[in-house]
């Protein structure tokens, strides 16, 4: 795992190359330390990093990945931290499978076809 100055050390020579351009527009690059193990206690590290003001996002429970994010965002770059929401959560009510109720959309003839051979 690398330590925050060589993290530093890489994103010095980042910028040195965007200064080489720095009349090119570009995308906005997000920096992203996203953690998919079980290891709280290395993102709280990782938070601790963020400049500041930071915002604090859980994400859907329909986004497909239920995560805490701590986000600095300006127009030109975006750094987070993202763990999954189980890591630093507890779960109080698992999830539920979905209930629906659906009117028919065929006639009870166009039903019948699709049944029958």
């Amino acid at each position: 795992m690398p330590k925050a100055s060589e993290i530093a050390i890489e994103l010095r020579k980042f910028a040195d190359a965007l200064d080489k351009s720095p009349d090119a527009e570009t995308i906005r690059p997000v920096l992203n330390f996203w953690h998919w193990t079980t290891e709280k206690d290395q993102f709280f590290t990782e938070v601790a990093l963020i400049p500041r003001p930071a915002k604090k996002d859980w994400g859907s429970a329909t986004d497909g990945y239920s995560s805490l994010t701590v986000k600095h965002e300006t127009p030109a770059l975006v750094i987070e931290a993202s763990i999954r929401r189980s890591v630093v959560c507890e779960i109080v009510e698992p999830a539920k499978p979905a209930v629906y109720n659906c009117p028919s959309i065929l006639s009870k003839a166009e039903e019948a076809a699709l049944e029958s051979a």
